[in-house]
């Protein structure tokens, strides 16, 4: 159970750290990554375990943020020159 929370809290400390160059934003990332775990995990497995395609809709919402930080990344190194939006203008 332990090693789930380390493994949650390094994936988002790691996807703070590649939205933001806050300290408190990274910092909190992983403070409140290995607190949900801890209130989560367990109702969580059960839930897997009940309804399995949901890894495998979880696997498509990290691919597509992993291709997101991807396409950023290039796009801020010069490699490519389009981007995603960062957000939804209304009206």
């Amino acid at each position: 159970m332990e090693l789930t929370d380390i493994v949650f809290a390094i994936d988002s400390i790691l996807v703070a750290v590649a939205m933001s160059s806050k300290t408190w934003v990274i910092l909190s990332g992983g403070i409140l990554g290995i607190i949900a775990m801890r209130l989560v995990i367990g109702k969580l497995l059960s839930l897997v375990q009940r309804y399995p395609p949901l890894v495998d809709g979880a696997f498509v919402i990290i691919a597509w943020v992993g291709l997101k930080l991807i396409v950023e990344y290039l796009h801020t190194e010069g490699y490519i020159g389009w981007e995603f939006p960062r957000r939804c203008r209304s009206g």
